[in-house]
């Protein structure tokens, strides 16, 4: 089971570094994406209070003995799809950037942009180690209504997890209060077919907007931002939702 998973995990490093050596041979592989190793914690500040999973059972098929790949496939959006902008937001769970991206701007774009309808948000995993492909790979096979507070959690309680080495522990037993079953954990842990699909993804955000760390934004399939402090990223919205009015 060790032995495929790291297999996996191999494969996606080949995607995301081996495009990079291949198509930007000036570019220093010190640059690029940082396969399973921790980026500096980035320091944090007005950190809010950690997100509770609800304990009611998943009514969709999480709990039944077959992983449901379209659920798995299925975009991640918050906000409305109809609002004239759209953020792609690429992350790796286990990335120190990303934390600090949900607890100190996460919540403004939400309050200010998504919740007025400016703005959609739409949710990428990019794992850069074993630990963000299991935790990505089981927050898929969650009920959709318990998914972004999964991933809330994950990045609220970063610190307490991400570095040790009984992190599946926590993770499963905050899969079980959102939902999933034991065996369906493991399924969606050890799924080939659910690596296939984030690696696919991983891929694509390669290929078509040269993403080669996390937290990326991409806006309205335009312009790619790094890690971004709110009132930056504020500034960057409001032109986008005002030229999309005019």
């Amino acid at each position: 089971m060790l032995k495929a998973l790291s297999l996996i995990i191999a494969a996606i490093a080949f995607v995301v570094l081996g495009y990079y050596i291949n198509n930007n041979k000036n570019i220093d592989v010190t640059e690029k994406v940082a396969i399973a190793e921790d980026d500096e914690d980035v320091a944090t500040k007005n950190t809010k209070e950690e997100p509770k999973i609800q304990t009611k059972a998943a009514t969709i098929s999480p709990n039944k003995a077959e992983i449901d790949l379209e659920h798995v496939a299925k975009p991640r959006i918050v906000g409305n799809p109809d609002a004239p902008v759209r953020i792609d937001e690429i992350v790796s769970l286990s990335c120190p950037h990303c934390a600090n991206f949900y607890k100190n701007v996460y919540g403004d774009v939400i309050k200010n942009f998504v919740d007025t309808g400016k703005v959609y948000i739409v949710y990428h995993d990019f794992p850069l180690n074993r630990q963000a492909l299991e935790a990505a790979a089981i927050a898929r096979c969650l009920p959709e209504k318990q998914f972004h507070k999964f991933i809330s959690l994950l990045f609220q309680t970063q610190e307490k997890w991400k570095h040790d080495k009984k992190y599946p522990k926590m993770l499963y037993q905050n899969a079980k209060l959102a939902g999933l079953s034991g065996e369906m954990i493991e399924k969606c842990v050890n799924s080939k077919e659910i690596h296939e699909i984030i690696t696919k993804d991983i891929d694509y955000y390669i290929k078509t907007f040269n993403i080669k760390s996390t937290p990326s934004l991409v806006i309205n399939n335009k312009e790619v931002l790094g890690y971004t402090p709110y009132e930056k990223l504020e500034k960057i919205l409001n032109s986008y939702y005002e030229e999309s009015v005019k």
